[in-house]
């Protein structure tokens, strides 16, 4: 990586960062905090890859591990942008709807 120096070079690479989230049609932002692991999501986030390679989605939705949301009991937690569509005490056994659903759907669960 390169080193950042200036305020110039950490512009360019958040348009770097910002170009490369552009490729892609929407976003499945998932907890990693601890809490969440502790639940977890590493699990989920393995469950939610292998899910869009079988609807052939791994080009179409990014997929991004993130830090902690602030909800460590209701994880683990998954935001699908756009929308901003949240949802909580998610299982690996949920990634399949969710995708063919929400994703490919736009469609929110209700439970």
């Amino acid at each position: 990586m390169t080193e950042i120096k200036t305020i110039s070079d950490l512009e360019a690479l958040r348009g770097e960062f910002q170009n490369y989230r552009n490729n892609f049609k929407s976003s499945l932002v998932l907890c990693g905090g601890t809490g969440c692991r502790a639940s977890r999501s590493h699990i989920l986030i393995d469950a939610v890859k292998d899910e869009l390679a079988k609807q052939g989605l791994e080009k179409d939705v990014l997929v991004r591990a993130t830090g902690c949301h602030g909800f460590c009991e209701q994880g683990p937690i998954v935001v699908v942008e756009p929308g901003n569509i949240f949802y909580c005490h998610v299982s690996p056994d949920d990634a399949q709807e969710i995708i063919s659903k929400t994703v490919n759907n736009q469609l929110s669960l209700i439970r």
